[in-house]
């Protein structure tokens, strides 16, 4: 009893939303079970080094908080939340957007205990862009998109295969 009683009284701090925009990564929290959420008491940390955000407080139940991509330089980022000292156990629900393009280079988001963007292994070398011919089965479509190094185009949870036409 007592066990059930301590799980309904327990805080909840869960990421719903995600995005990414042009110099700024967007994150949208549900709060379960704070009884005034203070902003002055919630930090945010990536790779153990504080960093500046920007609170934004939708609801009583949703907050935001912005960072600036400037701050995501590493392969391995872990960006950790913090309120009154004490670390928050972010949690998340299924079918969140994975994939973002970050300081030119895509990166995949998990979510366990913390926010975890890993950088893809590809080694993207955008060059602007460039026309080219992406071939996808029988299919071939002249788009307009960014070069990358490998030969290699990902998009959209595909993967294509460049050529070029002469």
């Amino acid at each position: 009893m007592l066990n059930n009683f301590k799980r309904t009284l327990r805080r909840k701090f869960k990421l719903y939303d995600l995005k990414s925009s042009k110099e700024m990564l967007i994150m949208q929290f549900s709060l379960y079970n704070f009884i005034a959420f203070n902003s002055k008491d919630f930090y945010i940390k990536i790779n153990n080094h504080s960093i500046p955000y920007k609170f934004k407080k939708i609801s009583k139940n949703i907050v935001e908080a912005q960072i600036d991509k400037q701050y995501i330089t590493k392969d391995e980022n872990i960006i950790g939340f913090y309120y009154k000292k004490q670390k928050l156990w972010l949690s998340s629900p299924q079918g969140l957007e994975e994939k973002f393009e970050i300081n030119d280079k895509i990166y995949i988001s998990k979510v366990n205990k913390n926010l975890m963007l890993s950088r893809y292994k590809t080694n993207p070398n955008l060059w602007g862009d460039i026309e080219y011919n992406i071939s996808t089965g029988s299919n071939k479509m002249l788009l307009k998109k960014r070069l990358i190094q490998d030969k290699y185009f990902y998009d959209n949870d595909e993967f294509y295969e460049i050529t070029f036409q002469p």
